[in-house]
């Protein structure tokens, strides 16, 4: 799906999922899969900024652009970094994650549930407790 689409789908999730956002806009984090940086959101966060959402992007530790050693990368750390973007907001917000981005996600609205207005999940992973990303099913079972 191009990014356009996904913006478009992603404007209509969000204000359909929320009446009370005419009023007030709550700022849009979004965070990208495993294998891609922040600059992947660049044409959701144009959309979003101009039906006038405050957007922030969250470049995940590990990626160009926030280097990290490979053995130092966990979910506890992709959690404290949309922790990070999330506590500069000052009122509630909504998660956006893609793909694996669902895990850090969920992780953060666990951490901080009364910091998020929502989760949206946008071809993402949705784990139950304590499942990890290689336990999930795959294949017929779906994911």
């Amino acid at each position: 799906m191009k990014m356009k689409s996904i913006a478009s789908v992603l404007l209509l999730t969000i204000t359909a999922a929320a009446p009370a956002f005419a009023q007030t806009k709550p700022t849009v984090v979004l965070v990208h899969g495993a294998w891609e940086t922040a600059g992947i959101w660049g044409q959701v966060e144009a959309g979003l900024e101009k039906d006038g959402f405050r957007v922030r992007t969250v470049n995940l530790p590990g990626r160009p652009g926030n280097p990290v050693a490979p053995e130092k990368v966990s979910l506890a750390l992709y959690q404290k970094a949309v922790s990070a973007m999330v506590d500069q907001e000052k009122g509630k917000v909504v998660l956006v994650g893609h793909s694996f981005a669902g895990f850090p996600i969920s992780a953060e609205a666990e951490a901080e549930p009364a910091r998020i207005k929502t989760l949206v999940y946008v071809a993402a992973y949705l784990p139950k407790d304590g499942q990890s990303l290689l336990g999930l099913p795959i294949g017929s079972e779906g994911v």
